[in-house]
């Protein structure tokens, strides 16, 4: 069925019944705007329409879809003819099948790019560098009471304790240390956290565990508290623990772990 010639075939036998756009649309329920489409050769009805449409036009199927009427009183057709209108029909389907097939497809190729653009920036906000204000703006570094903590070479059996106060020059120096970096999250907190298991490489191998400790932190729901920041180098992989939350990060400088372990084992 040509759409071409279907528009004004329609248009043709609509006005010949002095029947409206609408007046038809009523008819076989569908809208308005949608016979203007056929008859502007835009596009074909559905197949489910055709038989209404011909009912409506006191026309055959195979009248509708050959797009002409046939001027004997009683109808007869070649069965070439038939067999035409059975292929038009059949093409026609396929055409229709192709055109679900492709919004379902397109539908699809959307909502993953639509997911993918809102992983992508949802990776981006979480993972976006941020300084400790940033992550804990009830803390202000310089109102930290001691640090303290441990560490060690190697196997974590072999560990050294360290406790800085405020008048220490290693004191102010980790904490200039652990203010100046910016930290990005990493994905693995969304993971579940299983045991750490880490194999020992060599002597050098450090790891280390710091702990800063503040009085008088306002919280967020306005309570007053006092509270440990806890910095957790895992061999090289750092963990920042606070209020009962955890973050696995990457700071900016790499070189925080090496800075950190120099001024401890300097102690």
């Amino acid at each position: 069925m040509d759409k071409d010639l279907f528009g004004p075939f329609l248009a043709e036998e609509r006005k010949k019944r002095n029947m409206t756009q609408g007046q038809l649309a009523d008819k076989v329920h569908v809208s308005t705007a949608a016979v203007s489409k056929w008859e502007r050769c835009l596009c074909l009805p559905d197949l489910a329409k055709l038989e209404d449409i011909a009912d409506v036009l006191d026309l055959s199927l195979i009248e509708l879809m050959q797009c002409k009427r046939n001027p004997d009183d009683v109808l007869s057709y070649k069965v070439d003819d038939v067999q035409t209108v059975l292929h038009s029909t059949v093409m026609l389907s396929e055409n229709e099948i192709k055109k679900s097939r492709k919004k379902i497809l397109s539908l699809k190729a959307c909502l993953c790019l639509i997911l993918a653009a809102a992983l992508f920036l949802g990776y981006l906000l979480y993972s976006k560098p941020m300084t400790l204000s940033q992550l804990y703006p009830m803390i202000k570094m310089e109102d930290c009471a001691e640090i303290k903590g441990f560490y060690g070479i190697g196997s974590l059996m072999d560990s050294t304790e360290f406790s800085f106060d405020r008048s220490s020059e290693e004191f102010w120096k980790l904490l200039m240390l652990f203010d100046r970096q910016e930290y990005r999250r990493s994905l693995k907190n969304i993971l579940p956290r299983g045991t750490k298991i880490h194999q020992i490489e060599g002597s050098n191998d450090i790891w280390w565990d710091v702990h800063l400790r503040f009085e008088n932190l306002t919280m967020p729901d306005g309570s007053i508290s006092s509270g440990s920041l806890r910095f957790h180098n895992w061999y090289g992989e750092l963990e920042i623990f606070f209020d009962s939350e955890s973050y696995i990060c990457f700071p900016k400088e790499r070189g925080l772990f090496d800075s950190v372990f120099a001024l401890l084992k300097g102690k």
